[in-house]
């Protein structure tokens, strides 16, 4: 465990999470354009994102399928060089409304990692799945142990484009 208390032991920990901040605004500056004029003109649950770690996935918004499940505000599909690999509607809980794919929950940030407004259509610079990485890793060794694609690994999404 770690403490906040000054001691020694907390000293690492502090290095390691000063170095993450640091390597977090140089990727953050890369990012900072990613979310320009196009992203004014595509409504956030169109748009179409790729991952940081430039391994060939993408992940699209598109309408929702209103034969799946309850109503959503619109469907994500992720694929890998073209081919789909994850696709179904986004869902929405009740209270304080999370959005989750495939039941794991969607964050969104804008490029500076401020949380956007629910009201601004544009959308969101940045999209973190959290869990993505290990869902993929353990689906694959159960359900598609024939996949040849890489691993999808915990990665943020920067917009990309607005479909045509």
């Amino acid at each position: 465990m770690h403490s906040f208390d000054g001691s020694q032991n907390a000293q690492p920990w502090m290095v390691r999470v000063l170095g993450g901040l640091l390597v977090g605004s140089a990727v953050l500056g890369w990012l900072g354009g990613a979310a320009g004029a196009d992203a004014r003109a595509c409504d956030r649950y169109r748009a179409i994102y790729t991952d940081v770690n430039q391994r060939g996935f993408e992940l699209h918004f598109s309408p929702a399928d209103p034969s799946i499940g309850p109503p959503s505000p619109a469907a994500a599909t992720i694929y890998y060089q073209n081919q789909p690999i994850y696709q179904g509607n986004l869902a929405i809980s009740s209270g304080y409304s999370t959005l989750y794919f495939m039941e794991l929950p969607v964050y969104f940030f804008n490029t500076d990692l401020t949380t956007p407004t629910a009201a601004s259509p544009e959308p969101p610079g940045i999209i973190f799945i959290a869990g993505l990485g290990s869902h993929d890793y353990y689906a694959r060794r159960r359900e598609f142990p024939d996949a040849t694609h890489p691993y999808l690994l915990e990665t943020l999404w920067q917009f990309d484009r607005c479909p045509l």
